[in-house]
């Protein structure tokens, strides 16, 4: 039976100065370098069909075998899934890197949801998770996308304000500039929540 773990934090968390406006110090988007190996071998990361394949979420503890790019494990009392939303890729010459995003979620008594993001890396035939963005997606609204022009990736996520699940009271909007081989925070801001939220 494959299960992943809902955790409320991860080891090796970058923090960095406030570059946008907000009311809050920090975005809710942890960033972190994980270095983790994903099963199987690849040229490039481009060429790889993440549709179909194991993946982690926030650690390797959150795994599911992707089939057509979804997941689904039903429990007596709940349920677990998860879905590849996007898949990018950043062609620097020799390197290659994908980004997915990828949406879990874990139902009991209430549901939650969790995007993450991972930008991965071929070393050694292996893939390699380099660098993951992780956010609260319990909302209508919430997401991520990455813009090849300007090599922006755009998170928007849940804002740690304490607003009950049911009904999120704010976004974080985080932009990470593409450096070359990772991701820079560029800008943050809060904003208002659409009205009516009632999950995902």
């Amino acid at each position: 039976m494959q299960q992943f773990v809902v955790l409320l934090g991860v080891a090796f968390i970058t923090v960095l100065p406030v570059l946008g406006q907000g009311l809050a110090a920090h975005p809710a988007v942890i960033v972190s370098f994980p270095n983790y190996h994903l099963p199987g071998t690849a040229d490039d990361a481009c060429s790889v069909d993440y549709g179909n394949m194991k993946l982690f979420g926030e650690d390797r503890q959150w795994k599911a075998h992707l089939r057509n790019g979804k997941y689904e494990q039903k429990f007596n009392f709940g349920y677990q899934a998860a879905e590849l939303k996007r898949v990018y890729c950043i062609d620097e010459g020799s390197d290659k890197y994908a980004v997915i995003f990828v949406d879990w979620t874990d139902c009991g008594g209430s549901c939650l949801n969790t995007g993450v993001v991972q930008l991965i890396k071929v070393r050694a035939a292996n893939l390699v998770v380099i660098q993951q963005f992780t956010f609260d997606s319990h909302a209508v609204g919430t997401g991520a996308t990455f813009d090849k022009k300007s090599r922006v990736l755009s998170i928007i996520g849940r804002s740690d304000d304490g607003s009950p699940n049911c009904c999120a009271q704010n976004f974080d909007v985080v932009e990470f500039r593409w450096q070359g081989q990772k991701f820079i925070r560029q800008r943050f801001k809060r904003i208002p929540a659409p009205q009516e939220q009632s999950g995902k």
